[in-house]
């Protein structure tokens, strides 16, 4: 059990979609690696596939702002 699974985050930090058979969870990182961000748990969040693809290596403050804006859609596994 990787430890941020110990912190009860059951869905995607995002879109709050909760995890289960039809919402997998993926490992974001919320500064991207192409940002200088770290694999360091710190940098790491729970996302749902359509978030975390969405994001992709935005800053998330981006990220936040698109969805802001968009409203949460279908992509987002809700």
């Amino acid at each position: 059990m990787a430890a941020w699974e110990e912190w009860d985050w059951w869905s995607c930090a995002y879109c709050d979609a909760d995890f289960g058979p039809k919402v997998v969870c993926q490992v974001d990182h919320v500064t991207p690696l192409a940002e200088g961000g770290a694999d360091e748990l710190w940098n790491l969040a729970p996302a749902c596939e359509g978030c975390n693809l969405g994001k992709s290596d935005r800053p998330v403050e981006v990220w936040l702002a698109f969805l802001a804006g968009e409203g949460l859609t279908e992509r987002c596994q809700r």
